[in-house]
C-alpha cells in the first residue's frame, strides 16, 4: 500500500507539471481525446438520486442469455479475483437558466416535474437533475434584446451563422443571412461568433381554463379579470393592516382609465369602490368587499411585493386576447411610453418604444414569455440612468406596440429591427462573447423534448472535460464472462442501476480486455457520489457509458438504447471519435 500510495501522488504531480498553466484548456497531450479539456478534479454526476445501498443486502444481479446467472453479494465481488488500473475518464456535464411554464428559474432552483419551454414554445416536464462542480470557464453570451446568459463551452445552441456582409450595415447584413431561409443548425457555444442569430420561439402554450377559485370564491377568467390582475401587478397595494383596503394611484391625466378600472373592481370583486385625489394622483380604492381575505387572494396571485410581482399562471396561459387585457392594463399603469410626453428632446421618429420597469425578476421574464405569445419581441435591457437593481422590459417599434394594443393609430416612422421573425419565433443577433473563469456547481436537467429556453434556445450537453490517471481496483471483465458463460449468440450488454440509469454496450467494446467492474477508487471505497458499491469502466467510451450504482447486467441479443440514448445522445458513445450525439 506504502508503493501504490507513494505512485499515486507521483502520478498526480507528474500530470500537475505537465498541464501547469493550463488549467481548463486541452494542451498539447495526445492522451486527451478530441474536442476535450483537462480537468483536475474527478466530476461528480448522478440523476439527483443516490441509493442507500446496505452494503448486507446489495446483490449484482447478472442473467439474459447466459448459463449461469448469478446475484453476487459484496463480499462475493471482493473475493474474486481483483485488478489495479489506471484509467482516464470523460465525463457529462450541465449548463444555465431556463424559462418555465410559469416564467422563469435559476437552473439551479429547477424541481423534477417543473416544466420548461423548449424549441416548440411548449412547456416539457423535466424528468432528471443533474449537478456537477466546474473549474475552468465559462462563455458569457448577449444577444439583442435578450439578458446574458453563461453556458460551459460545449453547450450546444439552436443558431444560424450571420452573413459576413463586410462594408454592409447590420440591416443588410439581416437580410443576406436569411435570404434563402437558411436552416437553424445545434453548434456549440465555443464555435459561436458574434453576429450569428440564436432563437426564441413563441410560447404557444394555451390552457383555456375557464374558472379560478380562491377559497369559497370563483371567477370567470375573462378580459375583465386580467385587466383588474394587471393594474394590480402595475399599481395596486394593501391599503391597511388588515388587507381589507387595496389602494391603486392613478396619474390625474388618467381620467377615463380611473372610471373604467373602479367599474371593473365593482363587478369582478365585488368591492365597493372610491376615488379621490391626493398629491396629484388619482387614488381608486377599494374600502370594503364581500371576497373574505381580498388582499390575501392577490397577493398570491400577483406576487407580494414589488420584488415578487408576477403575472398569474392562469393569465399568462390563457387565450391571447385575455392575456392582452392583462399587458394592456399593466402598461397602462406602470409603463414609460415616451411619445405621449410630447418631449422636444425625444423626438417622435426615436420614441417608438414601451418599457415597463420592474423590480421582480420573475415579472421581466414573464412579460418576455407573454409578449411572445402574441407575436410581440420584446426585450430586457437597461433603463438608462433611472433603474437600479430591476429590469426593465423593452417593446420596440409602433408596428409592435399596435399589436400590444390591438389599434392602427400609431405609423411606424422608421424600422430599427434588431431581429428576423418566423411564424414560430424571432432569431436575435449575437452581439457580445466573453469568456471568464468560473469555479463552482453548474447544473443541467433532462426534460421531454430535450430542448430548453435559456434565455436562447439550447441542448442538454455533453461536456469536453477529461479526468487523467484514475486509479481503480475491480474484476476484470473477462473474469465475470468466465462465471457466466454468455451464450453464443448475445451482442449487447444492458447496464442497470440503482438510481433507476440504464445504458446499453455492443458486445465489442467490452472484449477490448480494458473493461473493469471497479469497488476502488484511489485505494479505497467507491464514494456513494460516485457510485458505491460499483460501477463499471469502460476507459474508450464517455463516462455516461459507465453506469453507476449497479446493480444488475443483462446479457441479450439486441440493442436497447439506455436513459441518455433515447434522449439524443450517440448510441455508441466512442471518445476518440467524439460520438457526442446521435
Amino acid at each position: 500500500m506504502p508503493e501504490y500510495n507513494q505512485a499515486l501522488i507521483e502520478g498526480k504531480e507528474r500530470i500537475a507539471k505537465l498541464f501547469k498553466g493550463k488549467k481548463g484548456a486541452q494542451g498539447e497531450n495526445k492522451r486527451i481525446p478530441p474536442g476535450q479539456v483537462l480537468t483536475t478534479k474527478f466530476p461528480i454526476l448522478d440523476l439527483g438520486v443516490k441509493p442507500d445501498f446496505n452494503r448486507e443486502t446489495w446483490r449484482l444481479k447478472v442473467y439474459g442469455l447466459v448459463e449461469k446467472e448469478l446475484s453476487l453479494s459484496y463480499d462475493d465481488v471482493l473475493k474474486m479475483p481483483a485488478v489495479g488500473v489506471t484509467a482516464d475518464f470523460h465525463c457529462l456535464a450541465p449548463g444555465t437558466f431556463v424559462f418555465t411554464r410559469e416564467g422563469g428559474k435559476h437552473i439551479e432552483d429547477i424541481q423534477v416535474g417543473d416544466q420548461v419551454i423548449g424549441r416548440d414554445g411548449l412547456p416539457h416536464i423535466v424528468e432528471k437533475l443533474w449537478r456537477e462542480k466546474h473549474d475552468g470557464f465559462l462563455l458569457k453570451i448577449k444577444a439583442t434584446y435578450l439578458p446574458n446568459v453563461s453556458m460551459t463551452p460545449d453547450h450546444k445552441v439552436l443558431a444560424i451563422r450571420g452573413h459576413s456582409g463586410v462594408g454592409k450595415t447590420k440591416s443588410k447584413r439581416r437580410q443576406m443571412t436569411f435570404k434563402n431561409n437558411p436552416e437553424a443548425e445545434w453548434i456549440e457555444a465555443r464555435y459561436l461568433n458574434v453576429g450569428d442569430y440564436v432563437f426564441f420561439p413563441k410560447y404557444q402554450f394555451t390552457s383555456h381554463g375557464k374558472i379560478v377559485r380562491w377559497k369559497n370564491h370563483s371567477f370567470m377568467v375573462n378580459q375583465s379579470l386580467a385587466s383588474v390582475l394587471g393594474w394590480y401587478v402595475a399599481e395596486g397595494s394593501s391599503g391597511d393592516s388588515k388587507g381589507r383596503v387595496i389602494r391603486f394611484p392613478l396619474n390625474l391625466s388618467q381620467t377615463e382609465e380611473s372610471s373604467v378600472l373602479r367599474e371593473k373592481l365593482e363587478v369582478v370583486l365585488e368591492a365597493n369602490v372610491s376615488t379621490y385625489q391626493q398629491r396629484n394622483m388619482n387614488i381608486v380604492t377599494i374600502t370594503s368587499s364581500k371576497i373574505n381575505d381580498l388582499s390575501p387572494m392577490l397577493k398570491e396571485w400577483c406576487g407580494t411585493d414589488a420584488f415578487s410581482k408576477k403575472i398569474p399562471d392562469f393569465i399568462l396561459n390563457s387565450e391571447n386576447e385575455i392575456l392582452s387585457a392583462f399587458l394592456q392594463a399593466l402598461v397602462q399603469g406602470d409603463g414609460y411610453r415616451p411619445w405621449l410626453l410630447n418631449n422636444p428632446r425625444s423626438p417622435f421618429s426615436k420614441s417608438d418604444f414601451v418599457d415597463v420597469s420592474t423590480a421582480s425578476k420573475l415579472l421581466a421574464h414573464q412579460l418576455v414569455l407573454a409578449l411572445s405569445k402574441l407575436g410581440i419581441p420584446a426585450g430586457i435591457v437597461n433603463h438608462p440612468g433611472s433603474v437600479n437593481d430591476a429590469y426593465s422590459v423593452r417593446i420596440h417599434g409602433f408596428s409592435q406596440i399596435n399589436k400590444l394594443f390591438q389599434t392602427s393609430f400609431l405609423e411606424e416612422r422608421t424600422n430599427r429591427r434588431r431581429y428576423f421573425e418566423t411564424p414560430n419565433g424571432f432569431y436575435y443577433p449575437i452581439q457580445i462573447i466573453e469568456q471568464v473563469p468560473y469555479s463552482g456547481m453548474v447544473y443541467d436537467f433532462t426534460a421531454e423534448g430535450l430542448t430548453m429556453l435559456s434565455p436562447f434556445v439550447t441542448l442538454d450537453c455533453v461536456t469536453h472535460w477529461s479526468q487523467l490517471d484514475i486509479h481503480w481496483k475491480g474484476v476484470q471483465w473477462s473474469e465475470l464472462v468466465k462465471i457466466v458463460k454468455p451464450k453464443p449468440n448475445w451482442t449487447h450488454l444492458i447496464q442497470e442501476s440503482g438510481d433507476g440509469y440504464s445504458t446499453n454496450v455492443p458486445r465489442e467494446d467490452l472484449e477490448r480486455g480494458n473493461v473493469v467492474l471497479v469497488y476502488e477508487l484511489d485505494g479505497k471505497p467507491i464514494p456513494r457520489e460516485h457510485g458505491w458499491p460499483m460501477r463499471i469502466m469502460i476507459p474508450h467510451l464517455y463516462g455516461w457509458k459507465s453506469a453507476k450504482f449497479l446493480k444488475g447486467l443483462r446479457f441479450q441479443d439486441h440493442d436497447t438504447p439506455g436513459f441518455w440514448e433515447v434522449r439524443g445522445y450517440h448510441n455508441h458513445g466512442d471518445a476518440l471519435k467524439e460520438e457526442r450525439y446521435g
